[in-house]
């Protein structure tokens, strides 16, 4: 790096402060907040301005808008905050995602079992695939957690068997599709639209060649007790092997998920 170089990179930045980046820095500031918690139940305005080490109005002005999303609540005996009933809620609903594979383990090893084939628990993160847990060939599973980078979910059998169950999702992952130019983002949405079709004929949804190369899949929902679609079992692997077992695993899949389905009841 030359001299100049290193100079500018010294120099203050001269770009003003935005809007948006103000609201980053409460985001983060209200974050810090929170985290106060970890280690008090119970905190107070003057407490959490001196941890943080900012103004006692501004952490009394965050704690109101926490408040007023019952993040956090004021204790009427104390005077001090703690966390409120939205937290729980999203806590409960991290407490059942992270238990999901605990609770589908024994199907996903008996899948493995009657299919000799990769068999995850797959979630929706955002645009975006992720397995957190799987048994059978790890260098499968190393070729979907590259591809869970990537936001190409629709691609995905997983995606697509949650897609057909909620609108929201299949809105959402259509639109994926369609990025792309012509033919290319005809053909992604054509696929995606003939695999949801798929599922609601067969009760499951496929994926061939789609993620990548060579590797295929078939995914079925875990729902909740209303039905929502919350995960999926996918099996995957190489492409000829999956597809020559397609009847033994379209009839074992489905049956899997509901099993796993009635375990979750977080509906």
């Amino acid at each position: 790096m030359t001299a100049v170089a290193e100079f500018r990179t010294e120099l203050p930045s001269t770009t003003p402060t935005t809007p948006r980046s103000d609201t980053l820095q409460s985001v983060s500031t209200a974050m810090d907040v929170l985290d106060c918690f970890l280690s008090t139940p119970e905190l107070g305005v003057s407490e959490i301005a001196r941890r943080l080490g900012i103004a006692k109005s501004s952490a009394h002005r965050l704690l109101t808008t926490l408040a007023a999303r019952q993040i956090v609540e004021k204790n009427p005996d104390t005077g001090q905050y703690r966390l409120g009933v939205h937290m729980f809620a999203l806590g409960h609903l991290a407490q059942s995602r992270m238990s999901l594979s605990s609770l589908a383990a024994p199907e996903l090893q008996r899948l493995h079992s009657a299919t000799g084939q990769s068999v995850f628990v797959g979630m929706l993160d955002g645009e975006s695939a992720v397995y957190p847990h799987f048994v059978g060939n790890p260098a499968v599973s190393a070729r979907l957690a590259q591809e869970s980078t990537r936001r190409r979910a629709h691609a995905t059998a997983l995606g697509r068997a949650m897609a057909a169950l909620d609108p929201a999702i299949e809105r959402r992952l259509r639109q994926q599709a369609s990025v792309g130019h012509g033919a290319q983002a005809m053909r992604a949405v054509h696929e995606f639209d003939r695999a949801i079709d798929g599922f609601r004929r067969y009760g499951v949804a496929a994926s061939r060649d789609s993620v990548a190369p060579g590797l295929s899949g078939f995914a079925a929902p875990i729902r909740t007790l209303a039905g929502r679609p919350v995960a999926a079992l996918v099996v995957a692997g190489p492409t000829a092997s999956l597809i020559s077992g397609t009847d033994r695993i379209s009839r074992l899949l489905p049956a899997a998920a509901a099993r796993v389905s009635r375990l979750v009841g977080t509906g």
